[in-house]
Formats: C-alpha cells, structure tokens, sequence
C-alpha cells in the first residue's frame, strides 16, 4: 500500500503552468470563499462537500491533478479521499490562498453568488433573467425555473459549446443553480476556466 504523502509542492508559476497546459487545478476551499476570490483557472470542488465524487464524474481519465487547499489538512483528505476512486497520486498541492497561488499568468478572480431566497428575488424583479439549472434530471422533472437552460453537472464539459452558443446569446449575467449551491460552485469554476 502507498502512503498518502503529500506530492511535489507547486508555487504560483507552476500553477500557472499546469492551468495553462489544460491540467486540473483543484481549490478545495469552500465554495463561497473561492467565489468571492480564486486564481482564474481553477476548479472549485469543496473538500467539506461530496467534491470527490462530481471529481470523479468530470475528470477525463489520467488528467493531471493539483490540489489547492486552505491547508495540508484539506490536501490530505481530498487526497485520501481521491485514492478511494482511483486517483492514487495528485501531481502537486499548493496550501494558502489565492494571495499565495496567483501570478501574472494566472490571476486572481472572483464572481458573485447568491443564495436561493436572493435568486427568487432577483427573479421577482427581472423573470427573464438567463439561468442554467445543473441539477440531475429526476431534480428537473420535480420543477424548475421557467425558462431555464437544464445541463446536469455531470454532463456540462460534453456540451460545453452548446452552453457557450447559449450563453453568448445572453446579453448579461447568467445565474448559475442547483439544489444546494455545490454543483453551482463547480459548475461557475467550470465555465470561468
């Protein structure tokens, strides 16, 4: 059996160069913190969430893998968490912040986010505002927001150009959702990078 040791620390240039290269950068940090800042680039898969399994179903198999955390602590059970899937070994981590990771080449972003209450307000005020729904099929058929463009999570990089042909013919903010903000979160990262 290996041991989870941690893998070969990044710094900010090699982060921007693995995001550049199409690699995962992975930022284990709740997801409100990551929106609120991140390095552009990254993907947002909250390590206090279910993170390893919606990892699992996006990650094209044997892509590399560089995890972000506020702490070795968030590195070391995402790692431990990834071996259970069978990702046995992240390619590097880095732990801080946003402060610590970004460069020139990947900076610092952020986007808002909103609770479900401050969406059904927003929708009050403008019903025609643009909104893609990440929920599974079952949550949809349930209800939805009228109008919403439906694209499961697990589902969103395959049809990534019909969401950006979507998108572009948006002429303002698109809301993102899901049931509780988690596939949100990956979803907003997803569409950043």
């Amino acid at each position: 059996m290996q041991a989870l040791s941690l893998p070969q620390l990044a710094t900010a240039q090699e982060i921007a160069r693995r995001i550049a290269a199409g690699e995962w950068v992975v930022d284990l940090r709740h997801r409100r913190i990551f929106a609120a800042d991140h390095v552009r680039g990254s993907l947002s898969f909250d390590v206090h969430g279910n993170a390893v399994t919606y990892l699992g179903w996006l990650i094209e198999w044997g892509t590399p893998l560089t995890l972000l955390g506020a702490d070795v602590d968030e590195v070391a059970t995402m790692q431990r968490e990834l071996v259970r899937i069978g990702i046995d070994r992240p390619v590097a981590y880095a732990v801080g912040s946003p402060v610590d990771w970004a460069s020139p080449e990947a900076p610092r972003s952020s986007y808002p986010s909103a609770t479900h209450v401050e969406m059904a307000a927003a929708l009050a005020s403008d019903p025609a505002l643009p909104m893609l729904d990440l929920r599974r099929n079952s949550e949809f058929d349930d209800g939805y927001v009228s109008g919403a463009k439906h694209v499961p999570l697990h589902e969103l990089r395959g049809r990534m150009d019909e969401v950006v042909a979507w998108a572009g013919a948006q002429s303002r903010e698109i809301w993102v959702y899901c049931g509780s903000g988690f596939r949100a979160s990956i979803g907003c990262s997803i569409l950043e990078a």
